[in-house]
């Protein structure tokens, strides 16, 4: 992905060192590899809630939206089981409550990365996972108008993400400082879900 990579050279990738495998950083990188399989997962699940929703509004516009009271019915559905799968694998990242990065330390990414690019991937997979969702609810509230029907939806959904992010990056040192700046940057062009997910974040 051509613009991940250009948003993660922007962190300052190519100064990353590499830090000698003792026992500590061998047990960080299995933690960043499990959490990198717990997002995967997600992921696969995200996909499948974002193509039933997709499938759902598929070819229509403001006004045929709301001809079927199914449709809603359906979308609402699956926005609430998306909600639900999200916090789920927030709720299984451990240690949840450990205190993340402060938004300056995202700037010393490098000083206190301690797993190279196994990290990185992860940041990688979470930008693409809240892209994906971001892609699917974007054109609910803005092409098809469908934001009264859905709104009370969406703060949960955010609040999961934000859960989430912050499940994983307690796991995994340096996650929210190499993803953050992913995240702004996509946040610019799309932002429906990434804006305030960003806000509550902190960051």
């Amino acid at each position: 992905m051509k613009f991940f990579a250009y948003a993660l050279a922007f962190v300052g990738i190519s100064g990353f060192t590499s830090a000698a495998l003792d026992p500590s950083i061998l047990k960080e990188r299995d933690a960043t590899t499990n959490e990198y399989t717990l997002v995967l997962n997600l992921f696969n699940n995200v996909l499948s809630y974002d193509a039933n929703i997709n499938a759902t509004v598929a070819g229509l516009d403001r006004i045929t939206v709301l001809l079927n009271p199914n449709t809603v019915f359906n979308v609402r559905s699956d926005i609430s089981a998306l909600t639900d799968a999200v916090n789920a694998a927030a709720a299984e990242a451990p240690d949840i409550t450990k205190r993340y990065l402060a938004p300056d330390a995202r700037y010393e990414l490098a000083a206190r990365q301690t797993t190279g690019n196994e990290t990185l991937d992860l940041a990688d997979l979470l930008a693409e996972l809240l892209t994906e969702i971001d892609n699917t609810i974007n054109p609910l509230l803005v092409d098809l108008g469908l934001g009264p029907l859905v709104t009370d939806l969406i703060t949960p959904l955010e609040d999961a993400l934000v859960a989430l992010v912050r499940g994983v990056g307690a796991v995994v040192d340096g996650l929210v400082a190499a993803l953050y700046p992913i995240l702004e940057a996509i946040a610019s062009a799309v932002g429906a879900i990434l804006g305030p997910v960003l806000g509550l974040l902190g960051l």
